[in-house]
């Protein structure tokens, strides 16, 4: 069995390493989340450290070790703009936030969703609402809600549907945040970083 493996990669972090090293935490079509090595990264240009930022699409090729992977070849497949502004890069770490902790095998409807976030080259609330409501919806997870107040749960299908069928304009967005997160906990378990809607709830309010 080779040791070699190919895949296409959504980069989801990247963590500096024992000095020259970096960890990348990505989420691939195939291999669903890994984590791989990128050795002597100080060597390597800002160009190709660019090629690992987050949200980007890249092949790669990896090399399994008794341990871990580490990254022999690399090509960029889609760039995800890296001049966003500060609400947008909230928005994008809370998206990497969610893949890390809800993807872990392989979901290609899930991968495919980042592939349409990453072609828009930005991401804003309505984005980041498409995103989960398509993952709830592709999980079978949009149809429980008895826990909710009726007028809550009337309003959280309705805003799904508005996702669904991509009619933005009818989304109330801080109410849908405030209820997403809600949905999340029952469901999944998962609570979207207080640090990371702190900021955004004062970025809302300069704005």
């Amino acid at each position: 069995m080779s040791r070699y493996k190919k895949d296409k990669l959504i980069i989801l972090k990247k963590t500096p390493y024992q000095d020259e090293n970096l960890i990348v935490n990505a989420f691939g079509y195939e291999l669903g989340q890994i984590s791989f090595k990128v050795r002597n990264s100080n060597k390597i240009t800002s160009f190709k450290k660019a090629n690992l930022n987050e949200l980007n699409i890249i092949e790669a090729k990896l090399y399994l070790s008794s341990k871990y992977y580490s990254l022999t070849e690399s090509k960029v497949l889609n760039y995800f703009n890296d001049k966003l502004d500060f609400k947008s890069l909230i928005y994008k770490d809370l998206l990497c936030d969610f893949l890390s902790k809800n993807l872990q095998d392989t979901d290609h409807q899930s991968f495919n969703l980042v592939e349409f976030i990453n072609s828009q080259k930005t991401i804003n609330f309505k984005l980041y609402i498409i995103f989960i409501c398509k993952f709830l919806e592709n999980h079978g997870l949009i149809s429980d809600h008895e826990q909710l107040p009726k007028t809550l749960r009337y309003y959280l299908n309705s805003t799904i549907q508005n996702c669904l069928k991509l009619q933005l304009d009818k989304i109330d967005s801080q109410k849908s945040f405030e209820l997403l997160q809600k949905i999340l906990e029952n469901h999944l378990d998962y609570k979207i970083p207080k640090k990371l809607v702190q900021i955004l709830e004062a970025v809302n309010k300069l704005n």
